[in-house]
């Protein structure tokens, strides 16, 4: 369907027969009358035009219901190119004279099988990333009434737009820089009572990848269920060349059906900030009296990892293995009595953190999970995030004897780690070999790409990846240790955003 305004009449006419070369026959009688639909004029797909007006298109599948005079239950009718619809698998809307003396017809698009009752449930998708993936997401439904049952006249079905769309305008020069946005923390269910014509917003709250409608590519839709957004909700974000920037509601947020509820930012060439104040707009979509108004401020993501500097450190000590990390905070795993795990001075540095493994007795390498630290971060998004810190290491004569290792992972709903990619200059890994070979205090950081995870857990380049679900974003854990016996680490500093 494009997205443009709709006012769409569909003609319900009956079918009639007569033989060549015989006298008419009398109409048939109205029980079990198939009814046909049509629309007056079909274009094909195209760009979305600036009007914001919606047009159906050839392919488009059209949900149906006679109730009382009628008889047909979600039928699926695909539109053709003659503007004709038909029925999906040879079924169909009939009349019916033993449900009442008139029929009440209810439509809805897109059509989803498995519809139950007089309730229409639709879930947005959560890429609307593109004109035609954002069309997919655009529910609508008409509803005429009292309709005379086994009436020849055309019935009319007028559809309006029943979910919110929220736009997100960016002002800047960098067009370049702008990587997409996306809508956050709202519920991604509509539900739509036929007979009561209401709509209401349910499920689990998502995340969904706006489309750049606009030629510049400066302007940002997504289609969402009528809800209101609580305020301090992080609403809006904007992937900016290397920044992610988030948009926190200050107060609350109504985002209303059929309208338009505006954001506009802008960004300037030193990538300073600029809010401006949303307004409601309303396009031809559904007019409503009501312009709800809301405010907003520009922040930054919350970290994984706000600042520690080891001021206040207080980690939960492993007595076991790290599979007793299941909550948020930082660990200590010290098996080993001569393996150095502190937080201790260094130097003009009141508190650091400091790392000096041993090979113990009988083993040929350093088990990495077993003299480590461990910090757990929950509800991480699908995105890049920065690990940043400052470090020191003791001389080495052998480079790779100033390697810690670090890494991060996942657990699965089957408790088997999934460790997330690391970016390792082209090439994405699991865990990092990471040299810290200054003897003076120099600041490093690591990108880990939180859409990303695999059960492989190396050094190696992959390409085979998989993306994390629900489950595993609860939770995820980074690790830091040594990769050489014998020598010191000092780490201050750091965080992880």
């Amino acid at each position: 369907m494009d997205y443009k305004h709709i006012s769409l009449f569909l003609g319900l006419t009956l079918l009639m027969s007569a033989c060549s070369n015989e006298p008419a026959e009398e109409p048939a009688a109205a029980d079990g009358r198939p009814v046909s639909f049509k629309i007056s004029s079909v274009q094909n797909r195209s760009v979305t035009n600036p009007d914001n007006s919606t047009e159906f298109v050839a392919g488009d599948r059209i949900g149906i219901y006679g109730l009382k005079g009628a008889t047909g239950s979600n039928v699926a009718f695909m539109v053709g190119n003659d503007g004709q619809l038909q029925a999906e698998a040879g079924n169909g809307i009939f009349y019916n004279t033993t449900g009442g003396a008139t029929a009440d017809f209810h439509a809805y698009y897109p059509f989803t099988a498995g519809q139950s009752g007089q309730n229409v449930s639709f879930t947005v998708g959560a890429d609307q990333s593109t004109a035609e993936l954002f069309n997919a997401s655009d529910f609508m439904t008409a509803s005429t009434l009292g309709i005379p049952t086994g009436s020849e006249s055309p019935v009319t079905l007028i559809f309006q737009h029943r979910l919110a769309v929220v736009q997100l305008e960016v002002v800047t020069s960098q067009t370049d820089a702008l990587k997409g946005a996306s809508v956050c923390n709202v519920a991604g269910t509509a539900v739509w009572d036929m007979v009561a014509n209401t709509m209401s917003a349910t499920g689990a709250n998502t995340t969904v990848k706006m489309w750049g409608r606009s030629d510049d590519g400066l302007t940002y839709w997504a289609a969402v269920p009528a809800q209101t957004v609580a305020q301090g909700t992080r609403l809006l974000t904007l992937d900016f060349g290397d920044e992610t920037y988030a948009f926190t509601t200050t107060a609350p947020v109504t985002l209303s059906e059929g309208l338009i509820k505006k954001f506009r930012i802008g960004i300037g060439d030193k990538n300073d900030v600029v809010v401006f104040s949303p307004d409601l707009e309303v396009k031809p979509w559904q007019e409503d009296p009501d312009h709800v108004e809301g405010s907003g401020e520009l922040v930054e993501p919350d970290p994984l990892m706000p600042l520690q500097d080891f001021s206040a450190f207080n980690p939960i000590a492993i007595s076991k293995n790290k599979e007793e990390i299941t909550a948020p905070g930082w660990y200590i795993f010290h098996l080993y009595d001569n393996d150095i795990l502190e937080v201790t001075a260094d130097g003009n540095r009141d508190k650091v953190m400091h790392i000096k493994r041993v090979l113990q007795d009988g083993k040929t390498g350093l088990e990495w999970h077993n003299g480590a630290y461990y910090y757990a971060a929950a509800n991480p998004e699908k995105r890049v995030y920065t690990l940043t810190f400052t470090a020191r290491s003791s001389f080495a004569e052998n480079m790779k004897g100033n390697q810690l290792r670090i890494g991060a992972y996942m657990k699965d709903a089957e408790g088997k780690d999934n460790f997330v990619a690391l970016r390792k200059g082209d090439d994405l890994v699991t865990t990092i070999y990471y040299q810290v070979p200054s003897e003076e205090y120099a600041q490093y950081t690591l990108e880990f790409d939180m859409s990303k995870v695999s059960t492989v857990h190396n050094g190696n380049p992959q390409t085979a990846w998989t993306e994390p679900d629900a489950d595993m974003l609860k939770l995820v854990t980074l690790y830091i240790s040594s990769n050489a016996a014998g020598i010191d680490f000092w780490i201050d500093d750091i965080t992880w955003k």
